[in-house]
């Protein structure tokens, strides 16, 4: 699901992480520490014209991963706090048939994750199969990295040899698109996935940042969906049956309220949040 249909998105940062612009009512107690969402920026670029997933990388504090929703070229961009792409990486081999949501993953390496943008969606429910392109946190020169509120300067491609990922192979980089701003080509990792039950549309995804654990959250247009769960390590070996592990159980209301169309754990792994058409929740989860 896109969260703007036009060409511009305004960008709202939560405490929590939520990845999508939207007005968030949260299930915490009153007494939650988060103040109120705050605008951080507005996305004007052409390029971005259906954004569909959005999230903070760790590697460059500041910058944001995006992608646009079905039918676009196969690209996710790097944002700085102040709207403006920084680098566009091109996924290699891959294909946009119904990208719905990115997350980030731990990697092999400690202190590093890898970025996995989920290609789940379904409205139809008649894929065989779904898709999570995995790769590594590129290395950025310092000018593509630096904060917005920093000079602009021009962004030489990384020195030496190219950088390699835990997931995926070597960044290659590309004439840029615009003046300071850098263009990658990656080869991801594809792992392919089917549900155990058959055919199901889903736009929520999230990976626990301790476990490395992927989960798919089913939508449903009655709410009542489910979680299927994708262990690590994950293998890209050979199609990988999801089993469910949960069904999703939200407080009476409306079921536009329930219809799970994003999703997040935080970065200590201890809550996590959920979009819907109409708000937001989040959960508690065990240590």
């Amino acid at each position: 699901m896109a969260v703007s249909p036009a060409a511009r998105l305004a960008v709202v940062v939560l405490s929590l992480g939520l990845r999508h612009a939207a007005e968030v009512a949260r299930a915490a107690p009153p007494d939650a520490p988060y103040s109120d969402p705050v605008a951080v920026c507005e996305v004007t670029d052409p390029r971005i014209r259906e954004a569909s997933g959005l999230a903070a990388s760790r590697r460059h504090p500041g910058l944001l991963y995006v992608h646009n929703d079905s039918g676009n070229p196969p690209h996710v961009y790097v944002l700085d706090r102040g709207g403006r792409v920084r680098a566009t990486i091109e996924l290699d081999g891959a294909r946009n048939v119904d990208w719905e949501d990115i997350a980030l993953a731990p990697s092999e390496h400690p202190e590093r994750f890898d970025v996995c943008v989920a290609d789940i969606g379904d409205n139809q429910a008649r894929r065989r199969e779904i898709v999570i392109y995995r790769f590594a946190e590129p290395e950025l020169p310092a000018a593509a990295a630096a904060p917005a509120s920093q000079p602009d300067g021009a962004a030489a491609p990384p020195s030496g040899p190219a950088p390699q990922g835990t997931k995926g192979r070597s960044a290659a980089s590309l004439p840029r698109s615009a003046p300071g701003e850098l263009a990658l080509r990656i080869r991801p990792s594809a792992y392919r996935f089917r549900y155990e039950d058959g055919a199901h549309d889903a736009e929520g995804f999230a990976v626990h940042p301790r476990t490395g654990d992927g989960y798919v959250f089913i939508k449903q247009p009655d709410g009542r969906g489910r979680v299927y769960r994708i262990a690590a390590p994950w293998d890209d070996q050979q199609t990988t049956t999801l089993k469910s592990v949960a069904a999703l159980r939200f407080p009476e209301t409306l079921p536009v309220a329930k219809v799970v169309t994003a999703a997040d754990i935080s970065p200590d792994g201890r809550r996590l949040a959920m979009r819907s058409y109409a708000c937001g929740w989040e959960w508690e989860l065990p240590d």
